[in-house]
């Protein structure tokens, strides 16, 4: 529907990696290693910061499929 375009960046990560659960741990863990609980309290270079270390990090992990 519509209504998840919203949603659309991080869903289509998840998505793509088709593991949604070990992605959730991992964006999680990301997160207690910002010091924050959610990617919204973080702002502009934390935030890009905190985006190119998901980025880096999840595909490194996922290179072995």
């Amino acid at each position: 529907g519509s209504k998840e375009h919203k949603m659309k960046t991080l869903q289509q990560i998840r998505e793509a990696s088709g593991d949604k659960e070990a992605y959730q741990k991992f964006f999680n863990g990301m997160l207690k290693k910002f010091g924050v609980k959610s990617a919204a309290e973080l702002s502009g270079d934390k935030k890009k910061e905190f985006y190119d270390a998901i980025d880096a990090g999840w595909e490194g992990d996922n290179e072995e499929d």
